[in-house]
């Protein structure tokens, strides 16, 4: 069979995206039809997931009752030099070649212009769910369009994505309808609402239930309500069984939901890092635990392409490292640019990403391997040696970083039996959540000297304690901030002597 050269070719054009960090990228593809011998091309730096597409939509079109078009395929991405990777492309490759065989009717070229087509297809037809679509639905204004077609699966999660069209697909069989309905105006949906009084109700009863079953540990309790009303970086250290893990896990239950643009932030990172969204209304601040064995990559990010680590999986909630002493100290030290800037930096060859990491650490530890050192319930087994190997696997300035550092001890039995003040206790949560919720910035500086509003006394007596601890330029800072936290719970304006004094002496002993 031959071909002539003067026969017209056909070509389509359509726009998918992709992910590029936790942004969506706007990717043209074009598809060509050429009458020659049959063959197919994927051009503009496709991943290997990517250069798969062609079996999968392959078979997707012939069960939907499409047909492979006969010639020589070529389709190209655009821009050529930025990498594409998984398989959210599959529905506008096909779309495409569709388009260019002359199998769709093609809608306004305006329309085309202005419409994602996120997806990726089954063999069957059916369009799945793809990873990072709620990214690229929130950056689609930006992107230069207003409509976004995705599986319908991904409706749910897509509900809170205001100021964009969404369109959900069932089947690959569906696309002369929606092309149809494409013609008419976009109903774009408004953005979503701010926090309500409703919402800081959300998750208050098991707030108080999970600090309801400490017994004893006043400090501890007391250091973690503080921490929740001022986003402080907190430290329990103790024994087996003296609750560290209990206090640290129920520090997350004190943080108020997410709403808003903090609530659309999780569900980007979320959907970016291939999880399931959180479901529509106020969503719970996230608490991630990661095992002591997690690597660098799986705390930080990183892999080909690049996804977020457990340290962005935290953005705006709470990242609990449990017995932080077995974490490899390689790993723990890389937290601390992160702690100070809020976002992790990451380069893998011409791939530079900024992940947002504006989290909550709270860390426990043993005193030593055995558990027992400095206790009174108990001795310790444990040689000097291995007591000094063991805290040093902490660095001195990652425990800089620590606002609140408290050391625990074992109560004894009876105080288990005796009852919690509960009313009391409701008061303190409540309040630790208003002042959370309040979203008071991270203050610094001259800032920070202001919110406190020293007297001449007050300001000797933390020149006098910060000599003597020997405390650094961020820890003096970090004393400050704890004690304008603790002002603001107990009511006050300023910053006095005996607020001072409480919060230096949540310093880490050197």
């Amino acid at each position: 069979m031959t071909f002539s050269e003067s026969e017209p070719r056909l070509l389509a054009r359509v726009l998918g995206a992709t992910l590029d960090g936790l942004g969506g990228r706007r990717v043209r593809v074009e598809a060509d039809v050429a009458p020659v011998l049959p063959g197919f091309s994927l051009v503009g730096l496709a991943g290997a997931s990517l250069r798969e597409s062609r079996e999968r939509i392959g078979r997707a079109l012939h069960n939907s009752g499409f047909q492979w078009p006969e010639g020589r395929i070529t389709v190209s991405l655009a821009p050529a030099d930025l990498r594409k990777d998984g398989a959210a492309m599959d529905l506008s490759i096909a779309v495409a070649i569709l388009l260019a065989s002359g199998q769709l009717r093609r809608p306004g070229a305006d329309r085309l212009r202005r419409t994602l087509f996120v997806a990726e297809l089954a063999l069957d037809g059916v369009l799945r769910p793809a990873r990072g679509v709620v990214a690229m639905a929130l950056d689609a204004p930006r992107l230069g369009v207003d409509s976004v077609v995705v599986a319908r699966a991904q409706l749910a999660e897509l509900r809170e994505v205001g100021n964009v069209r969404v369109e959900g697909l069932e089947h690959l069989r569906d696309l002369p309808d929606l092309l149809r309905s494409l013609s008419s105006p976009p109903a774009v949906r408004p953005a979503p609402a701010g926090q309500g009084a409703a919402d800081l109700e959300h998750g208050l009863a098991d707030a108080r239930a999970a600090l309801g079953m400490i017994r004893g540990q006043e400090r501890a309790l007391r250091a973690v309500l503080v921490a929740a009303a001022g986003g402080h970086h907190l430290f329990l250290q103790g024994p087996p069984g003296c609750g560290k893990t209990l206090l640290a896990r129920a520090l997350g239950h004190l943080l108020p939901p997410l709403t808003g643009e903090a609530a659309l932030a999780r569900r980007r990172i979320h959907s970016c890092a291939g999880l399931l969204a959180p479901p529509p209304g106020p969503v719970a601040a996230p608490l991630r635990a990661p095992h002591h064995s997690t690597t660098a990559a799986g705390l930080l990010g990183g892999g080909l392409p690049v996804r977020p680590g457990e340290i962005t999986l935290a953005h705006g909630g709470l990242l609990l490292l449990d017995e932080v002493a077995e974490f490899p100290a390689r790993v723990l030290d890389r937290l601390r640019e992160p702690l100070s800037d809020g976002v992790v930096r990451l380069v893998r060859g011409n791939e530079r990403v900024e992940f947002p990491a504006r989290m909550q650490l709270v860390a426990t530890a043993n005193p030593c391997p055995c558990g027992w050192y400095s206790s009174a319930l108990d001795r310790c087994r444990c040689a000097p040696t291995v007591v000094d190997r063991y805290r040093a696997r902490l660095s001195g300035p990652l425990r800089d970083r620590f606002d609140l550092w408290v050391e625990m001890d074992r109560e004894p039995a009876s105080h288990y039996l005796e009852a919690q003040a509960s009313q009391q206790l409701g008061g303190w949560i409540e309040k630790a959540r208003q002042l959370r919720a309040s979203g008071r910035p991270f203050l610094q500086g001259d800032e920070l000297l202001r919110a406190c509003a020293l007297d001449r006394s007050a300001r000797e007596f933390v020149a006098g304690v910060a000599d003597r601890q020997g405390c650094s330029v961020r820890a003096l800072a970090s004393a400050l901030r704890v004690a304008r936290t603790l002002a603001d719970l107990q009511g006050r304006e300023s910053v006095d002597l005996s607020t001072l004094a409480e919060a230096f002496s949540f310093r880490p002993v050197a």
